[in-house]
């Protein structure tokens, strides 16, 4: 009895102590070492950043204020004076920050030919025949296969429609391209959900 009383005490003390941590982590991004989440204060988001980057437009600008470009927001761009680098994004509401955007990866040609393809058959794949887009389940798992290994995103929607991207490496490079790294990107139909 004594040990359930004590593994109960244990449990509730762990649980008053984990619980309040997990509850105020909130996804954030950063810029210059410093984080900013969706719902700081625009003055701090705007002191912090000055440190670092500099905004375009200008906080000064007051694009919130304008009807026509209140939801355009700002980029934020590196402030050594280099060549312009794009950051992110950071747009403002009601004096809190509202939404932030940052490439997804650095040094990625998001021009290229096949990338704009590729995103777009993506589109393609996640938008039904009504034109309307679904909710849909995404889960990413890893994979070894005898001659690489992989992980695996797969997005799948109620109706049974979905796309499997398989990201990986070879043991060996490819006989014909001398590469390792590969990606395969399929349009799926199985089980509806």
């Amino acid at each position: 009895m004594r040990h359930y009383r004590l593994s109960s005490v244990a449990l509730i003390l762990c649980a008053s102590l984990v619980l309040p941590l997990v509850a105020d982590q909130r996804p954030y991004f950063v810029f210059g070492g410093k984080q900013f989440y969706v719902g700081m204060t625009m003055s701090d988001a705007v002191r912090l950043l000055s440190l670092c980057c500099e905004l375009s437009p200008p906080i000064e600008a007051n694009t919130e204020k304008n009807p026509l470009t209140a939801r355009g927001g700002h980029f934020i761009l590196k402030k050594d004076g280099t060549e312009t680098s794009i950051l992110g994004g950071i747009f403002f509401a009601d004096q809190k920050v509202t939404r932030l955007t940052k490439p997804m990866a650095d040094d990625v040609d998001f021009s290229n030919e096949d990338l704009v393809a590729f995103t777009r058959s993506v589109k393609r794949v996640l938008q039904n025949d009504a034109g309307v887009f679904s909710t849909a389940r995404i889960s990413i798992q890893h994979e070894r296969a005898s001659n690489a290994e992989s992980d695996v995103i797969l997005i799948t929607f109620p109706d049974g429609r979905g796309i499997e991207l398989h990201v990986g490496i070879l043991d060996k490079p490819n006989q014909l391209t001398n590469k390792r790294d590969f990606v395969t990107a399929d349009e799926i139909l199985g089980s509806a959900q």
